[in-house]
């Protein structure tokens, strides 16, 4: 039986939940771009190795260069991934300043080292 009290609780939640609306979009966007055994695999390389282009990503994973190319687009609009331009080519590397993707690359590196 829900009492007078359980719902006041409950609609509390409920209000706190909406005014995080917009962080809980951006942790179900870097879980999303962490969906796949090859985007773990370039996270697994990244952890090991500080910057790679996106040629030696593909390379060194079981993936194929298309798949690298949108994994790799899709981990940096999460936030997850840095790119460094030089004249010649892109580099990628984590971003490890964002507070939640250091969470993320914390549990990952505990398993993945």
């Amino acid at each position: 039986m829900i009492t007078n009290k359980n719902m006041s609780d409950h609609q509390q939640i409920q209000s706190e939940m909406w005014e995080k609306e917009n962080l809980l979009i951006e942790m179900s966007e870097v879980f999303g771009a962490l969906a796949s055994d090859c985007r773990l695999e370039i996270i697994y390389l990244l952890l090991r190795i500080d910057a790679l282009p996106s040629g030696e990503i593909a390379r060194l994973t079981n993936c194929t260069p298309s798949q690298i190319s949108q994994y790799l687009s899709k981990m940096y609009d999460a936030g997850i991934l840095k790119k460094n331009r030089t004249w010649k080519q892109v580099e990628y590397s984590l971003d490890k300043s964002d507070p939640f993707v250091q969470g993320i690359l914390a549990i990952l590196s505990m398993y993945m080292k």
